[in-house]
């Protein structure tokens, strides 16, 4: 299971919507991303959803998340990457 670092939290998902950008993702319609090497496979699709936040990793603010339903999208990584997976 991943750690949080500081100022992230960890959430279980709970439910996660189907979009048409998951399902174009999913259908291998984004070639671009695996083209430019951007995406590192195997990668879940699932760009946002809702859950609970069940650990921090401190900081100021993530402590107080700990039992909170929250909503998320996938963060933004470093130079547009896709290594990060979603919500699935």
């Amino acid at each position: 299971m991943p750690r949080p670092a500081s100022g992230q939290v960890l959430v279980k998902i709970e439910c996660a919507p189907l979009n048409p950008s998951d399902t174009y993702f999913m259908r291998g319609m984004y070639t671009f991303l695996a083209e430019s090497g951007k995406a590192k496979f195997p990668l879940a699709p699932g760009w946002e959803g809702a859950g609970t936040v069940i650990e921090s990793g401190g900081g100021f603010m993530a402590w107080r998340l700990v039992g909170k339903r929250v909503a998320v999208t996938k963060c933004q990584e470093p130079d547009d990457q896709f290594t990060i997976g979603g919500c699935y």
